[in-house]
């Protein structure tokens, strides 16, 4: 197991990421869902300050 694994708590985790999906079902535009899943990454990921998402189309990366 990785240092950074020590200490987690995989079940209350678990439950953070089961609570997400059903919040995304809601979300009304795929803008919205993109926002909440950066959202969630910083609260749910220790040691993320930040998230982003790229679009990627074979090698070529949207702005």
């Amino acid at each position: 197991m990785a240092d950074q694994d020590v200490g987690m708590d995989w079940q209350r985790f678990g439950q953070a990421m089961a609570s997400m999906a059903r919040d995304l079902l809601g979300q009304p535009s795929v803008e919205a869902t993109l926002k909440r899943i950066t959202g969630s990454a910083v609260e749910l990921v220790a040691g993320c300050d930040a998230a982003g998402v790229l679009l990627v189309h074979g090698a070529e990366v949207e702005p």
